[in-house]
């Protein structure tokens, strides 16, 4: 493992932080740089891009750095909802925790007006024509599953040209099915009779 998210969502944890004190979120980035001190450690949150929380984020990096925490990484998870999409406040919001001079990684990110809707609550007549060929039909806003499983192979074809010999990945099932595709351990059409249970290891070799 080359990279950890040593602590994810920590503001949406007040719980946690308000009984134990924010010392909490230090002492776990100094263990975990104990634990593999080769390991570059991120920090995770939402609402830095999509919402007002980015000078708070910005704080509470800049603060760990000036402590000298050990932090190498900024993770940004992108939930818009139906949230304006503003590309200037984008820019500005990555702007602002880049001059922070750490990498950043978005590590989630929404595809699609359906995204976080009850299937009978969507009211797209182009759900049917989903239905009915949902490898090669887009949703709304979205992207197909061809799509999918392309940006899939392009991750997997650059990370075998990495000198790694064993890569964990932590993913959702429609992901693991686009890289066993890519394995040629099925084929796409009928790959949804073998999603994978949740919490489960698929192990594939290339």
């Amino acid at each position: 493992i080359k990279e950890y998210d040593v602590w994810n969502e920590a503001f949406h944890e007040p719980y946690i932080f308000n009984k134990c004190g924010w010392d909490l979120l230090d002492s776990a980035h100094v263990w975990a740089h104990r634990a593999d001190p080769d390991a570059r450690l991120f920090i995770n949150e939402y609402n830095v891009v999509s919402a007002g929380e980015t000078e708070r984020f910005y704080d509470l990096v800049k603060g760990m750095l000036d402590r000298k925490v050990p932090v190498h990484g900024i993770g940004v998870q992108c939930h818009f909802g139906d949230r304006q999409l503003n590309p200037a406040f984008i820019k500005a919001r990555l702007d602002r925790l880049g001059s922070l001079g750490l990498p950043i990684k978005i590590t989630e990110l929404d595809f699609g007006d359906w995204e976080m809707q009850k299937f009978d609550d969507i009211k797209d007549l182009n759900l049917e024509k989903w239905y009915k060929d949902y490898l090669d039909i887009k949703p709304a806003g979205g992207e197909s599953y061809q799509d999918m499983a392309a940006r899939v192979a392009s991750f997997i074809t650059e990370l075998r040209q990495q000198p790694y010999e064993n890569v964990a990945i932590f993913c959702h099932g429609g992901t693991i099915l686009c890289a066993m595709v890519y394995a040629g351990l099925l084929k796409m059409e009928g790959m949804f009779e073998h999603i994978p249970p949740f919490g489960s290891v698929t192990k594939i070799e290339l």
